[in-house]
């Protein structure tokens, strides 16, 4: 191929388009939203793929379980003689 036929190919090339529009190929042009749309949620898909895994949180106790863990805090707060505990630990109660 001749230099010049060669520039005048690659500038032709260039100036096409990435994608066809989706009437060339008969459909209607929401089609091109809806592939977008796709390709984008595999996209996205591979992305969160390739993220590490969170680390994980240390599960929570059950509702009655916290229940009576606070109840035999506020025993054990009850049963100190006065003034053994820092009246932080009185106001976090």
């Amino acid at each position: 191929m001749t230099p010049p036929l060669r520039a005048l190919a690659q500038a032709h090339i260039a100036a096409m388009p990435a994608r066809d529009a989706p009437e060339v190929f008969g459909q209607h042009a929401s089609a091109e939203a809806a592939c977008q749309a796709r390709e984008g949620a595999v996209l996205l898909g591979c992305l969160a793929a390739l993220q590490p895994p969170a680390a994980a949180a240390p599960p929570e106790l059950p509702r009655a379980e916290r229940l009576l863990a606070a109840a035999a805090q506020l025993l054990e707060q009850a049963r100190a003689p006065p003034g053994a505990l820092p009246a932080a630990a009185l106001v976090e109660a």
